[in-house]
């Protein structure tokens, strides 16, 4: 029994919800003209997505994409020390307001409260999730103004690709049901934890 079926996370939604997220994401990445989903990326990664897509935008590319079959698969599941890093419980310092009252009060009580606390399960963890996406997808970044190739054209071709994708959710102790899944990496484009 995996990690994701002892904690009550049926393994074919969590694939089908990737799979789901892989769909919109790389649509919506791929209009410049459309905002990216909001509210499924890290801090980081919102950020690194919309500074590509304004270097393309201000090169005066754009981007086509085409997504035929996308099979996502488990690569990885690891619970990692630390919060999830959101655009909305971001504070000046970098971290969430959950992880930095988590790190005041157990400086105030010294070194054996993370100790105490981690082995309670109440310090800030977070699960952490790869996903493998094998493709088929045509991706090309093309001067503004040009068309997109008419059928039949080797353009149209899908080609197999591969991605991995981390998400990752906060983990509340004894609360399955909590789980909110954001995208921290793709393709390893962040160097980040």
């Amino acid at each position: 029994v995996s990690w994701l079926a002892r904690h009550g996370l049926a393994e074919h939604e969590v694939l089908s919800g990737c799979e789901q997220a892989y769909r919109v994401v790389s649509g919506s990445f791929a209009d410049l003209s459309a905002e990216l989903p909001r509210g499924v990326f890290t801090f980081p990664m919102a950020h690194f997505l919309l500074d590509v897509r304004q270097a393309y935008s201000s090169l005066g590319l754009h981007p086509h994409l085409t997504v035929g079959s996308v099979q996502p698969r488990f690569h990885a599941v690891r619970v990692e020390t630390g919060c999830v890093d959101t655009v909305k419980d971001r504070t000046v310092f970098g971290v969430s307001r959950k992880e930095m009252w988590y790190h005041l009060t157990s400086g105030l009580v010294g070194p054996e409260a993370d100790l105490a606390s981690e082995m309670a399960g109440d310090s800030p963890r977070r699960l952490a999730l790869d996903v493998v996406f094998d493709c088929e997808e045509r991706f090309e970044l093309r001067p503004a103004g040009s068309r997109v190739g008419s059928a039949g054209n080797s353009e149209d071709v899908l080609l197999p690709t591969q991605h991995l994708w981390c998400f990752e959710s906060d983990l509340t102790k004894g609360e399955p049901d909590k789980i909110r899944w954001y995208i921290r990496n793709m393709n390893n484009t962040l160097l980040i934890r």
